[in-house]
This record gives structure tokens, sequence and C-alpha cells, in this order.
């Protein structure tokens, strides 16, 4: 079981390590060795140490920022999030990394030190072998002093990254569960994922460039006074000119800090459109609105890569800066040196020079690097701290008369209700609630019994364990809601959406409110339900509360799962539940029962097989107070009927109910009805007083209009089949659940196929040919001054300082500078023309793949691409790459130039550098693996925040936050472990490096010593590279596999561009703007599944529906009807074949065959933007066509009274809107289109009746030249049809003119 969750390692390798494998990194070789085998998996992965855990972080960070917060409150100052993430700093670590911090500082004086001791030594007219073979071998111990001291600091350090990290994500989804949903629309929900998956990274490397900045400083102030000592006031020039680059290099910082926090902003932006493409691909298919989004994705991505590309330029003078500065800082003190009568020693040519580069890494490397890195955290805290500081959803008043509340704050106390308590833990709220045992065994829910009698489940996606419970739940026997003056209002609204309300409740009464569209019902319940903050008046609530939102919310899993949300399995209660909320033939029919798999946001179901889950998920709970939110409008009356007489009148009976509903025989069964317009409590009391005082009038029509034959046989139509009918749907092939796929993951090696399409995606081959090109002679010229500068040292003092000799090393070091400049600039070119190319393609392939893509995998998977891997490669892999081809360059070099001294040494440096290649490739194959599942493992998290960020009120209204909060922590600990094992390896590596750098250094000065006569200049250029060759060489291989590593963002950009698209975007659309003419339809022998071996929802259907008539489609829920769309809209493609007007929609490119039908979506769906563009986002109408249309759906008074009327801006899914105004806008959106076949799914399930009276006379205006199918369950929606079909199991079994 452990293996299966991941933990095949019970221990972890480091707690058992002894000192000198500690000291080494050999815990680690286990690993490697089984990488090298196979490819790893996550059971191989190891235990997180306690003080790694995401839950313990985040408490601890959580605790010090409220304690922060509250005092820069009292002495009215902005608390700063930095400075809570230092206070809890482990300082047992810090004392570690201050310590081997010292060590490697003062293994970095000692190499110049001994360097100009045995160069002194060597120029002597008799050298001492016995001295020069002593200075060798402590050059070769403090080479490994060094190396295990800065490994060991940075490891200290980027575990801490890792933690700061870890606590940021746990800090920020706890404040998310504390947030109302106004507020997250506002700061829309691309901003909070960017926040998570980029700000949040860029902890990773702040502690480590943090602490090179304080050392960069501590080496600063010893290396000048050595300077001094050494050589001379003259080798300070050179520094000087550093320290003046200082402020130049800190304006670069300042300048890039202000880019990046621009190129943040479009991040966000970028990302909340592909968030919003993601969850309304369906609608925008359906629309043929691909090319719409395309251009939007294109021209945000083009603003936001215009700043990235800014800002590469200052990178690109960043770099020219560091990696020359050494060079003209050299030129300038030894130019000093020569002039003011010093002789041009190798002593002092090449003590200056291994100086100069300590301090060219120092000060200008390190602390460059340092404060940009630093800067660019800061702006990442700070950003995250302006979410911190969001206002929550503030404490309901109560009334203190009461003897128990029940407070809307899930942060602000302890809340007692009733008999039950809610305990409040970190901060979040949950309770244990107890179901009844009710009801008796039925066949389609497996149960596996063991020997105790207990029921035992696999593990629920809340990562609950479902156990049968014993025991008697005791409800509460005092349950009221009072409302008293309550006001409330949005953010940025100035209409209040509830206003001086009085209202009262109590114990076990059903109350209906009713209204117009847009009268604030839905803002009522929300209220209770504590979603938005009230600024005037009294809520008191005694009871727990279950709140049934309108839109229902289902998440990726099973539907037991859904039922559960975390709470134990109780059998019986479960199966009254279901048989309650008419779920019992729906899970019948289900391949695997109540075990079936729900794609991703629940699209494989039916609109109102959602909502019953959703209802179900309510009931199960067992509170004390109900809230539902119209959930009865998208059923059939006969199932709406049964669930409104089994469910809500008698299995809640005990509880007391508020229930949005239009139906009168739902508001003459409850006890009391409310009757709301423009937010204000317009009256209350039983239906009949109610009816008899006109308070239902213009907001209710009666039904008697109707005829009466017709009525009723429209009802009979709506009756259930026979429990004796045949099941059309059940043919011989079985079929099987959805799968939710794992994560692909690549294996193997990179292939230089992945390279080649990487750069070639932004170069054409012969301009990427001369960009190799330029690398080459570039690095060749930066040798030159160098060499030139050896050449000087063997020359006498009057002729190193004629004009010809200074002017070919002052030309060498410009042509340094001018080179590694361009090549630096063309280079972060043609990589963001990659990304840009990469990212645009994705996103074409994101729009063109087909639905059972987005059904399959989670939004946060789908998501991680634009987000975590884009932003890679945009700004970390270009940089990582260019400094990686610049070490193997570099490194290449080096090992070249000491063969220039001693020719004997190839036979050191042969093998060396085989030993280099073989560890580099040993430590690949497992490097690359773990760097993969570090990506995969980052998937779940931004899964869990997407998923909890859309079903945030029923969380809440549940007092799940803390089990989806635990769920966060565990998805982060999986990544967390993934993330150590790749910097232990990392370490593994670099200690291994050093050590065979270590041992060139120590052959350089061995075959030094031995050949007394060597050359002093060629043995001092030779040392000056080999030192350098000791840091750059396992920097190099940490940089190509970190380029490797990175290069597997490349390789999941690239996988999604090749998506299969959809069948039929290939082929040319007509030019026949004429078709189709009538809007005839014929379905012959259709058939339908969403996914590969799924059940049928269509089943042969054969069907003829004549141009121009009206046609009504009836069934029960979950019947196919909806089904029917999927198929003319070919989502997805369908068997069989669906003529219209003669001609079959396969035949056709697909787009053309959707644009030509308009669709009125169960669920209405509106996207960020104007009223405008949503209404017409191909531009092809002017304004006075939208009034117009708005006219006809009656929007246009509510249009007229907003700022900027058709400019009015909507928020994510247009939450400033309510779910029946959202409905009108996109019904005139259809009206707008003018097509001659419109398909009207439920059109008026969000309407008052006296609304859709009037909506349906408009549409029996408007459209009477068009084919229009009204799918509904209400009979008044199908009135004006001529001819009704009824669908059961997908198939037509009777039609009725």
């Amino acid at each position: 079981m452990a293996e299966a969750n991941g933990y095949g390692v019970s221990t972890h390798p480091q707690s058992k390590a002894n000192w000198l494998s500690f000291l080494l990194f050999w815990w680690t070789n286990h690993l490697f060795k089984i990488g090298y085998q196979r490819p790893l998996e996550q059971s191989d992965f190891w235990p997180l140490h306690e003080e790694d855990k995401t839950c313990l972080l985040t408490r601890q960070l959580n605790s010090q920022w409220r304690e922060d917060v509250n005092e820069c409150r009292r002495k009215d100052k902005e608390p700063k999030l930095w400075k809570s993430a230092m206070k809890v700093l482990s300082r047992k670590d810090l004392y570690i990394i201050v310590f081997a911090g010292f060590l490697d500082s003062v293994g970095r004086f000692l190499q110049p030190f001994f360097l100009g001791v045995f160069i002194t030594t060597l120029m002597s007219t008799t050298p001492e072998r016995m001295l020069l073979s002593f200075c060798a071998v402590l050059m070769l111990l403090v080479v490994l002093m060094k190396s295990i001291a800065v490994h060991h600091s940075s490891f200290k350090l980027y575990v801490i990254g890792m933690r700061l990290k870890a606590s940021l994500k746990g800090l920020i989804f706890e404040k998310i569960l504390l947030l109302g949903q106004q507020t997250l629309n506002e700061f829309t929900k691309g901003h909070v994922i960017d926040l998570v998956s980029n700000d949040v990274q860029r902890m990773e490397l702040a502690a480590r460039q943090f602490f090179r900045l304080i050392v960069a400083v501590f080496d600063v102030c010893v290396v000048v006074p050595l300077l001094w000592h050494f050589i001379g006031w003259q080798a300070l020039m050179g520094f000087i000119f550093l320290c003046l680059l200082v402020p130049f290099g800190g304006f670069l910082i300042y300048l890039s800090g202000k880019l990046r926090i621009k190129i943040a902003a479009a991040t966000d932006k970028r990302i909340h459109l592909m968030a919003e493409i993601v969850a309304g691909i369906r609608e925008i298919k359906m629309h043929a609105w691909e090319w719409i989004f395309k251009k939007q994705v294109e021209e945000t991505r083009r603003d936001e890569m215009r700043i990235i590309r800014r800002k590469s330029i200052l990178v690109s003078c960043g770099i020219s800066i560091m990696y020359t500065s050494g060079v003209v800082a050299a030129f300038i003190s030894l130019l000093t040196l020569a002039f003011s009568g010093c002789h041009l020693t190798p002593y002092t040519v090449f003590t200056l020079l291994s100086m100069i580069n300590l301090l060219r890494n120092s000060a200008l490397r390190s602390i460059a690097e340092g404060a940009h890195f630093v800067y660019e955290a800061y702006v990442s805290f700070d950003r995250i701290q302006k979410f911190l500081l969001l206002s929550e959803l503030k404490c309901v008043p109560y009334d203190k008369d009461s003897e128990t509340y029940a407070s809307t704050e899930s942060l602000c106390g302890k809340k007692r209700i009733g008999k039950a308590t809610l305990d409040i833990t970190d901060g979040l709220t949950y309770f244990n609630e107890y179901i009844k045992k009710s009801c008796t065994m039925t066949r389609f829910v497996k149960i596996h019994d063991d020997k105790n009698g207990y029921h035992h489940h696999e593990l629920s996606s809340l990562g609950l364990h479902q156990k049968l419970v014993k025991g008697n739940y005791e409800p509460n026997t005092e349950k009221c809601i009072k409302l008293k003056n309550v006001t409330c209002r949005l953010n940025g609204e100035d209409k209040a959406p509830v206003e001086s309300i009085y209202f009262e409740a109590k114990d076990e009464t059903l109350t209906v409110v009713t209204g117009p569209v847009g009268s604030g019902k839905s803002s009522f319940l929300s209220l209770i339900a504590g979603e938005i903050p009230v600024i005037a008046g009294n809520i008191t609530c005694n009871g727990t509360i279950a709140y049934v939102p309108q839109i229902p919310w289902v998440f990726s899993g099973t539907l037991r799962e859904n039922v559960l949300f975390g709470l134990p399995f109780h059998y019986d209660h479960y199966m009254r539940v279901i048989k309650a909320c008419g779920l019992e033939k729906d899970i019948a029919r289900f391949p695997d029962g109540d075990e079936v798999v729900i794609g991703e946001r629940g699209n494989t179901l039916s609109g109102g097989q959602q909502t019953r889950i959703s209802l179900a998920r309510a009931v199960y709970a067992n509170c004390d107070i109900y809230l539902l939110d119209n959930p009865l409008a998208s059923l059939d009356s006969n199932v709406g009927d049964n669930i409104f007489k089994q469910c809500i009148q008698e299995m809640l009976s005990d509880k007391l109910r508020l229930m949005v509903s239009h139906k009168d025989q739902y508001m003459n069964s409850a006890d009391q009805v409310v009757v709301m317009e423009n937010g204000f409590l317009l009256a209350r009391g039983t239906f009949e007083d109610l009816n008899n005082n006109g308070a239902f009038k213009g907001i209710l029509e009666t039904h008697n209009s109707i005829d009466g034959t017709n009525k009723s046989q429209k009802i009979s139509l709506l009756e259930e089949p026979s429990e004796t009918s045949k099941d059309p749907c059940s043919d011989n092939s079985p079929s099987k659940s959805m799968e939710i796929p794992l994560e692909d993951r690549a294996t193997g090696t990179v292939s230089f196929k992945l390279y080649w399409n990487y750069l070639k995606a932004g170069l054409h081959p012969i301009a990427l040919a001369g960009l190799t090109f330029m690398f080459l002679v570039c690095q060749g010229v930066t040798v030159l001054p160098d060499l030139w500068l050896s050449f000087l040292t063997t020359l006498p003092h009057h002729r190193q300082t004629e004009w010809m000799n200074v002017s070919i090393y002052a030309g060498f070091v410009a042509v340094t500078i001018l080179c590694t400049t361009l090549r630096a600039f063309f280079f972060f070119v043609a990589v963001l023309r990659s990304s840009e190319k990469l990212h645009n393609n994705m996103a074409t392939a994101i729009l063109k793949a087909p639905v059972l893509f987005f059904d399959s995998n989670p939004i946060g998977r789908i998501l991680n691409r634009f987000a975590k891997d884009t932003g890679c490669l945009d700004e970390i892999l270009p940089q990582t790459f260019f400094f990686a081809i610049q070490m193997v360059l570099f490194v290449f070099t080096a090992a070249l130039i000491p063969l220039v001294a001693n020719a004997w040494l190839a036979a050191v440096v042969t093998p060396i550098v085989l030993l280099y290649v073989y560890i580099a490739r040993y430590f690949m194959r497992t490097s690359r693996e773990l760097k993969r599942l570090e990506a995969v493992s980052r998937s779940p998290v931004l899964s869990q925040i997407s998923e909890t960020l859309d079903g945030l009120d029923t969380i809440r209204s549940r007092g799940r936050q803390k089990e989806f909060a635990d769920k966060l922590h565990r998805y982060q600990d999986t990544h967390s472990r993934a993330y150590f094992m790749v910097l232990a390896s990392t370490r593994w590596l670099g200690i291994r490096l050093d050590l065979l750098s270590a041992l060139l250094i120590g052959a350089v000065a061995f075959f030094a010593a031995l050949q007394t006569q060597s050359n002093a200049a060629l043995v001092g250029i030779a040392f000056v590279y080999v030192f350098e060759t000791a840091h750059f060489t396992q920097v190099s291989v940490q940089q190509s596999s970190e380029v490797e590593n990175l290069m597997t963002s490349v390789e999941r950009v690239i996988a999604v561009t090749q998506l299969e698209p959809e069948d039929g975007y290939k082929i040319e659309p007509r030019k026949s703007e004429q078709w189709p003419t009538i809007g005839e339809i014929q379905f012959n022998g259709v058939s339908l599944r969403y996914y590969p071996e799924g059940p049928r929802v269509l089943n042969d259907l054969n069907l003829t529906i004549a141009g121009q008539s009206k046609v009504g489609i009836v069934g029960r829920t979950g019947a196919g009807k909806s089904s029917i769309i999927a198929a003319l809209k070919r989502m997805p493609k369908a068997e069989g074949s669906i003529v219209i007007d003669g001609v079959n929609l396969s035949d056709l490119n697909i787009q053309e065959s959707r644009m030509c039908i308009s669709v009125l979506s169960q669920d209405p769906v509106v996207f960020s933007g104007s009223i405008r563009e949503n209404l017409d986002p191909l531009s092809l109408h002017c304004d006075v066509d939208l009034w117009d249309a708005l006219e006809a759906v009656h929007l246009k008074n509510l249009v007229e009274t907003f700022p900027g009327k058709l400019s009015h801006e909507l928020t994510y899914k247009g939450m400033n809107l309510s779910v029946g105004e959202k409905q009108l806008l996109c019904l005139a959106r259809v009206l707008l289109q003018g097509n001659k076949i419109v398909i009207l799914d439920e059109p008026a399930s969000h309407l008052d009746p006296r609304t859709e009276q009037i909506i349906q006379e408009t549409i029996h205006e408007r459209l009477a030249n068009s084919t229009v199918i009204t799918i509904s369950h209400r009979p008044k929606a199908i009135e004006h049809c001529n001819k009704i079909l009824f669908i059961n199991d997908g198939q037509l079994v009777c039609d009725h003119s």
C-alpha cells in the first residue's frame, strides 16, 4: 500500500548516513543505481523530513504573518511578507550556512596567495621543488575544503528556498479559502495561478542568491587589502572600475525589476485568458470562435513578449558586463602598473588576474546576479503580499441575545451551532458529521465486507478513507435564520444586490424565494451562506448550513466521491440520498455504477445529472439549514416533482429549507413565500395570500392560457417510460467508465531533435548555423587578451609600454566586449522567437483539440503548460541555456591552455576529461527523470487550486476547507520530495566533479614542480585557467544538466502542439454563403459516445426535422436530449450521418458546419470583456443591432444603467450578472446571429415565468423563418412547437404533431 501511494522508501537515507557519507553525499548513491537501471517512479521518492512538510511550514509562516500584520496595524504600518519569511528560518541551518560560507571564502582567498608563492618560487634562479610540491598539496586541499563547504551551504540554501516555496503556496491557498468570490473574480483566476506557478517559483533561488550577495560583499572587503599588499595601489584601478560598474549594474537591475512587474501583469492577463478558454471551450467550439480567441491570445502574447524582449536587451548588457569586466579591469590595472614604472612579471600579472577574477565573480557577478534575483524575489513577495492583504469575508454581526449563532468568517473564531460544534484549527473550519442509518441495500453500489462488518474503499479524491460509521447524529432542534435590516454590497458595485432585508425562518419550515431575473434571489442565499460581506444589519444563523449553488459544481473523481465529499461512507444513508435525488436509474446505466469517473468539470454528464449530484452532496451532509438556489429548474417535471416530494419535503422535512423557485406548485407547498425585486424583499407570506394580494403581478404568469388538451398531451410526453420498456442503449458491446489518464512523462535521453525543434522554431537553419559559428569564434576571441598578456610578460619593461603592444592588447579587449554582447543579444532574440512561436502553436492546438482532451485532463494540468512551462521558456531557459553554452566552451578552452604550458599534462587531462564525461552521463540518466517527475508532480497543485476556485462556495458552506487544504499539502509534499531529490543529486555531481578538478589542479602544480625550467608565464596562465576550471567545470555540467531538465518544459509544450485536432479543420470552407437555405435536418443511424468504449448516449437515431419547423424535444434527465446538440456540433464526431439541406456535415469544414447552427446552452457562458464583445465577438453588427437584440430579450434597461453601457466590462464568468441575466445575454447573442437553425437548450431554466412568457413570444416572432429546436422539461417552453419528440436512452420513442 505504501508503494502505491508513492512511499516506497520508508526511511530517508540522509538520516542513516555517517559523517563521510554526509560530507560527500554518498547517501544518494542508491538513487543513482536505480536511476541507471530503470526510469525512476514516484515510488522511489524518499519521505520528507518532518521540518520540510508543507503543513508545518504553512502553519509557521501563517502564524508569523498574522502576528506581523496585527503588530503593523497597531503601529499603522504596512506589513512585509519577506520579513515574516525571514523570521521563520531555522537558526541551526543559518549557522551551518554561515560557517560553510566562511570556509568557502577563505578557500578563495588562499588560492591566489598560493599561486603567487608558487610562481615566485618558480621564477627564482634555483626553484625549491619541496616548496613547490608543498604548495601543490596545499592548493589541492584548499580546493577540496572549498568544494565541500560551497556544496553544503548551497544545498541548505536551496532547501530553504524549497521550504519557502511550499509555505507560500500553502499560505496563498489558505487565503483563497477566506476570500469572497467577487474579490477573487476581480483579482482574476489567472493572477492567482501566476502567483503560484511563477512568483512563488522564484523563491527557489532567492535564498541562495541572497547569501551569495552577502558573501560577495565580504569577499570584496578582504580582497582589496590583499591586492594593495601584494601588487600595489595600481591594482586598485581595476577594482575602482568594477565598483563604478556596480551602480550601472544596479540601474540595469532596477529597470529589469520594473519590466518584471509589467511582465507579471501581462502574464496574469494571458493565463487568465487561457483559463477562460479552457473553462468555456465548448461554447467557443460551438460558435466556431476558435480564431477569435486565437487572435486574442496572440495579441496578449505579443504584448507580453514585447516587454520580455526589452528585458532581454538589459540581460544581454548585463551578461556582456559580467563576462568582460574582468578583462577590462585587468587591462586598466596592468596599464597603470606598466606606465607607473612597474615591470609586468608573471607573478604580478597572474596573481593580479587571479584576484581580479575573484573580484569579478564577487563584486560584479555575485553582487549583480544576487541583487537581480533578490529584487525579483522582492517584487514577487510584494505581489503575493498584496493578495494576502485582500479583504476577507468579514464576521457577520450577530444578535447577542441569541443563545447560539454562526459566523460567516472562517477565521474569526469558534462557531457554536446548536449541539454541533465547529472547531477552528489553523484557521480552517471543519466538523465531523455522523449520519443516521436508515435504508436497505440495492444492486448497483459496490460494497466489500470484511470480517469486522466495516466497508473499506479506495482513498477518495479528498484523501480520506471512507468507513462505515456507526452511531446516531442528534440533529439541532433550534434551527433558525434571522436577518435584521441587512444590506450587502459587492466590490466595485454601486448597486446593493440585497438591501434593507428583514427576514426570519425557524425550525422545520420550507421557504420559497421568487422574483424576476436579477432581483437578488441568489445574492440573498449567498448572503446567508456567508459568501457576500455584510455592510449593515445583523444576521443570526443557528445550525449547520448546506448551500447548493445555481450552477452545479462537480469535481473530477467518481460519482460517489462527489456525493460523499470527504464524509464517512454510511451505506444506508447513502442509498436513501441516491434514491431521494433521483440518481438510481442514472447510476444503473453508468458502466461502473456509482464508481463511474466523472470527467473534468463534469462535462460528460447532463446538466440535470450534475444538478442532482450537487443536491445529493448537500443532502448527504445531513445539515440543519439548506439553501437551495433553484436546483430543480434544469430537471424535467416528473423528476423535479419527485425530488421535491421525496427529498425536499420528506427527507429534509426536519430541516430549515430556503429554495429559489418560480414554480407555483412548489410555492403552494411552502410554509412561506418570499418575493424579491431589485434587491428588496417585496412581500412575504403564504402563496395563497400573496397571490390574492397581487404580489406576483408582473412576475409570475399562470398557465391557464395554454390549451388544456395540448398541455395534457405535452405533459404526458414527459412521463417516464415504464419499467418494463426495453433499454435501447443495451448493445452487446461492453462500455467502460472514463479514465483520467496520468500526466504524460517522456523517459530516456532528451534527444537532439528536441533541441533542433526548439531552436528551429525561432531561427532558420542557416541563421542557426551562423549563430553557432559566432559562438565558436567569440570563444576564441575571449582568450586572446590573456594570451597576449602572457607574451608581454616575456618582454622587457620598455617594450611592454610600446604603443603597438598596448594597442593590440586594447584591440583584443574591445573585440572581446563586442563579441560577447552580440552573441548574447542574437541568442536571446532567437530563443524568445522560439518561445513565442511554440506558445502560439500550443494555444492553436488547444483550440483545435477534441473536447475529450478537456474532459480527461484537469484544468491545472493544461494551465501548467501556459504558466510554469511557458514561463520557463520565456525567462529561465534562455539565461540557463546561454550560461551553459558559455561554460562548456570556457571549460573546453581552459582544458587546452595548460597543455600549451606542458604537453605531458595530456596524460592526466585525458583520463580526467573522460571521467568528467562518464560521471556527467551517469548523472544525467537519473537527473532528467527526476526533473520530469518534479514537473509532473507540480500539475496536481495547480489543479487543486483551480478546482477550489471553481467550487469555493460549496467547499466553504460544507466546512471542507481543511480537507482541501490537506489535499494541497499532500500534493505539494509530493512535489517537495521530488525537488529535494533533484537538489541532492545536483550536489552529488558537484562534489565529484570538484574532486576531479582538484586532481587537475594538483597535476598542473606537480608537473610544474617537477619541471622547474618551465616557462613561468605559461604556468601562470595555466593556473589562472585551471583555477577557473575547478569552479566552472562542475558549473558547466550542472548548467548543462539544468538545461536538459528545463528542456522537459519544451518537451511538454511541443507535446501539446502535436495534439491530434478534431476532424474537419483541414477541409476547405465552401465559397457559397447561401447554405443552409431552409434548415432541414436528417439524422441517419446516428450513434454517439463521449469517449471510446463509453456508453452510447445516442443509439441509432433516425429522425427528420422539416425546414423552418418548430420542434420540441422532451425526455427524462440524461435521456440524450443535449447529446443531439453534441452530435450536430460534432463534439465529438458521431457515427452515422447528419444531413442539413442535402449536405452531409462530415463533408464540411468543422467551423463552417458549426457556424450555421446557433445554440443557447443550458448553462450560459460569457467571457471577461465588454458586453459588446460578448454579444458580437466577430464584430459583424453595429451598435443599433446590439441594442435591438438587448431590447428583444428585455436587457436594454439593465445595460443602460451600466456606466459604460455596451462597453461595460464583465468579470470572470460574468459574475457581475445574475445567472438569468447571463442567459438572456446569451439569447440576445443567438438572435443576433440570425441562423437558419437555432437550438434552445432549456432556454428559460433560470428565468421567472413572466420573463419566460415574454421571451417565448420574442423567439416565436424573431425566429419565424428558422428551424427552432427547443429542448426543455417545461410544457410552456414547447407550447409554440408544431412537433414534439420524446427521447429516451438516446433513441426517438415517439413524436406528436
